[in-house]
């Protein structure tokens, strides 16, 4: 397994440019005349008629001022427990080839080595912000985080896995040339339990994109809430956009992402993919949350009720009902099949009795059903129409 983390390394820092070192700090007279220089370029802007040329001369703006000027990207790190992987973690963010950086490590109350880990992290690299909280859940470390971040941009992750020495450089690069609200990238899965790495196809679909460089949900309302996985670790934010849309995650024990990222999707007014592969994931651990769902098995639910009524206050619902319901059916298929008894049979009776309904699953022709989602509404037919015990023997 080590081999092969030490391929995808390889294979990023053959792509990366620049130096890992962090650089100076600009000196006052310089941002002042970073400053100059982009107020002269828009001022340019706002005189020229040519559509081409203005979209042309505001990249070049946002470029100059970034590389100039000391922006900083905030990353957000929430940490419960996790000694065996943070140092993985931790050892690729500071090596990447981007230096106006601040790292915000988020204890949630670790009962493991972590605290500790995370307070030599801190000795060592300055740029490294340790806040302690009690126990209160990832999404409450990330809300906490938020709060505490200054960068331009911001990324929401994960303290199980590891990046490309390239991440932050080339999504910044990219969301500076697309002025994108949010900007996604493409990654790998790692196999915690057997060590295989391989590509993660479902977690960006391309097929569902539009065919233009930046879009909002305006250009696919039918597929918004499809096109990729409801996880905050692939994506980067502008962090004025977050604060300005008031985006939470929820304080859930899991799915505490789903309701961020889905939300964020719509209200966003601009949406860019960067097509490189610069996240590992690691799946399949005995010891996460994601491995003991059985103790909030409800949390999904609760994501996906507070995602409609969103939609709903927002008056934009109607407009992307498919898709919703095709993540919604997608989403729960998905927890039914993976839960374990005996909180199996309990969602059964209630996904039979009352969350269809109430997430208005019932009643929707097969055409209605993305072609890769009618396994998902096939199960839910068998579901309403079998018992618990006949269900279990035909999965």
């Amino acid at each position: 397994m080590k081999q092969a983390i030490d391929n995808i390394q390889k294979k990023a820092d053959t792509k990366q440019c620049g130096s890992s070192e962090n650089p100076p700090r600009p000196r006052g007279k310089i941002r002042r005349v970073c400053g100059r220089i982009k107020r002269a370029i828009l001022f340019i802007l706002r005189g020229t008629k040519t559509d081409g040329f203005f979209v042309t001369l505001k990249k070049l703006a946002n470029i100059v001022f970034f590389f100039m000027s000391r922006v900083r990207l905030s990353v957000v790190i929430a940490v419960y427990n996790q000694e065996k992987y943070l140092d993985d973690c931790l050892s690729s963010i500071v090596a990447q080839n981007f230096g106006r950086l601040e790292i915000i490590c988020v204890d949630d109350g670790s009962t493991d080595r972590s605290s500790d880990m995370l307070r030599e992290w801190q000795r060592r690299d300055g740029r490294i912000n340790v806040i302690t909280q009690k126990n209160a859940g990832a999404g409450a470390a990330r809300n906490n985080g938020l709060m505490h971040a200054k960068g331009r941009f911001i990324l929401f992750l994960d303290s199980d896995d590891f990046f490309a020495p390239n991440m932050f450089s080339a999504m910044t690069k990219r969301a500076l040339e697309t002025n994108a609200d949010i900007t996604l990238c493409h990654s790998y899965q790692l196999d915690a339990s057997s060590g295989d790495i391989s590509y993660n196809r479902g977690a960006v679909n391309d097929e569902f994109l539009p065919r233009k460089d930046v879009f909002c949900y305006k250009d696919f309302p039918d597929k918004i809430l499809n096109f990729c996985i409801g996880w905050a670790w692939d994506k980067l934010y502008k962090r004025k956009f977050v604060m300005k849309k008031e985006l939470r995650f929820q304080p859930l024990r899991t799915t505490n992402d789903a309701f961020f990222v889905f939300t964020s999707l719509v209200k966003a007014s601009a949406i860019a993919v960067e097509r490189e592969a610069l996240v590992t994931h690691r799946f399949n651990i005995p010891e996460s949350l994601a491995a003991t769902r059985e103790l909030s098995w409800q949390c999904f639910y609760k994501a996906l009720i507070a995602v409609r009524d969103e939609l709903k206050k927002m008056g934009v619902f109607r407009e992307v009902e498919q898709s919703y319901v095709n993540w919604a059916v997608n989403f729960t298929i998905w927890n039914y099949i993976t839960l374990a008894e005996p909180v199996k049979s309990q969602l059964h009776d209630l996904l039979k009795n009352s969350y269809f309904a109430e997430l208005g699953l019932l009643g929707r022709d097969a055409s209605y059903f993305h072609n890769n989602n009618q396994y998902n509404k096939e199960f839910m037919d068998k579901i309403i129409a079998s018992p618990i015990a006949v269900l279990s023997e035909t999965e």
